[in-house]
Parts: structure tokens; C-alpha cells; sequence
């Protein structure tokens, strides 16, 4: 019993600290192109979620995703509210990992359609959706509809507006996720966290 509860106690303490490195990674350390600009943002917390996954499944790297979203942006609002969009966007990531990189060993095939998923799928495509809906979002809470038709419209001109920046923040990220995703699914890492390939677990 005792040590069954050492197990859920550290697995407790390890996803907490992997979350809290994540809200730094993503909040604070980032890479902002041009310097000061922040048109496009770089950042390395997916790298916590992923392990996350890659240790203890979906269910799991699913909602450390949602509480790292949630939390980051109540201590370190960086790019302003809070946007429920996003954190959907978290938890579609943080299932995403946990169901493709949860059982060891991870194919390089495996590697290169999780980071495309997250980086094409939501990234460019859902986020950018997000990001064109954040200004009119006062809108489409109020419930106002004389204005359906134009809001529509609004938010397809920011959509396609954004799609070159999009672009090259994909372009950036594609090749960085796989590189990552690709080293901490592999032996050498395996053996920083002193796991067993058969285990797939702590």
C-alpha cells in the first residue's frame, strides 16, 4: 500500500514540476521574432507535455496541458484574458501526445505526424482561428446578432491576414518539434530519466 502511494505521490510531483517548467517555457523563456516585436513567439513548453505523454498517457498529459493554459495565463497573462479557445487547443495537444507517444519505442514516422498534427493541425489552422475570433470575442459572448454576418466576415479577413505569419512560425516549429519530440522519445533520454523501454512508466 505504501509503496503504491509512493508511485502516485511522485507521479503527482512530477507532473507538477513538468507543468510548472512549461508555464516558464511558454510564458517567459520565449523567442519573440523580431526581438521585442512578438510577431511570432517561439517556445519550448510543449517539450514538458510531450513528456508528460510519453510517460503517462493522454488522460494525463490532457489535463496537465489544461491546468499549465490556465494557471500560465492567471499568473503571466502575456497575451492579455483568458481565451477558452486556447485551452481546448491545450487539451487537443495534450491527448494528441498522450496517444501517440505514450508506448515506447516511438517510430520516427510516429514522430514526424504528432509534431505535424499540433503544429499544422492546431496551431496553424485552430489557432490561428482563435487569434482572428479574440478581438470580436465581447461580440459572440453578448449574443448579439444583428451583427452575424459582418463578424463573419471580420474574422475571415484577420484569418487569412495572419496565415503569412502563421506560415513562418509552422515553418520554425514543424522541424523543432520533431528534433525534440524525436530526442526525448529516444534511448539517451530513456536513460536521463532512467526509465525501462518496457515499462513506459515511472
Amino acid at each position: 500500500m505504501s509503496e503504491i502511494t509512493h508511485s502516485h505521490t511522485k507521479k503527482i510531483v512530477i507532473i507538477a514540476l513538468l507543468i510548472a517548467i512549461e508555464i516558464i517555457l511558454t510564458r517567459i523563456a520565449v523567442i519573440q521574432i523580431p526581438p521585442g516585436a512578438a510577431i511570432v513567439r517561439i517556445s519550448l513548453g510543449f517539450i514538458c507535455i510531450a513528456i508528460i505523454a510519453m510517460l503517462y498517457g493522454p488522460v494525463f498529459s490532457a489535463i496537465a496541458a489544461v491546468i499549465a493554459d490556465v494557471v500560465g495565463v492567471m499568473l503571466l497573462p502575456t497575451g492579455g484574458v483568458f481565451f477558452p479557445g486556447f485551452t481546448i487547443s491545450a487539451l487537443l495537444i495534450g491527448i494528441i501526445y498522450g496517444l501517440l507517444l505514450h508506448k515506447q519505442p516511438v517510430p520516427f514516422w510516429k514522430v514526424c505526424v504528432t509534431a505535424g498534427i499540433v503544429t499544422i493541425g492546431i496551431n496553424f489552422f485552430i489557432d490561428t482561428l482563435w487569434i482572428s475570433i479574440i478581438p470580436h470575442w465581447g461580440y459572440i459572448v453578448s449574443g448579439d446578432t444583428s451583427i452575424d454576418g459582418e463578424l463573419f466576415e471580420r474574422v475571415g479577413t484577420a484569418y487569412i491576414a495572419l496565415i503569412p505569419v502563421r506560415i513562418i512560425r509552422t515553418a520554425i516549429m514543424l522541424p523543432l518539434q520533431i528534433v525534440c519530440i524525436r530526442f526525448i522519445t529516444g534511448k539517451r533520454f530513456a536513460k536521463i530519466l532512467h526509465l525501462k523501454r518496457e515499462e513506459g512508466d515511472l
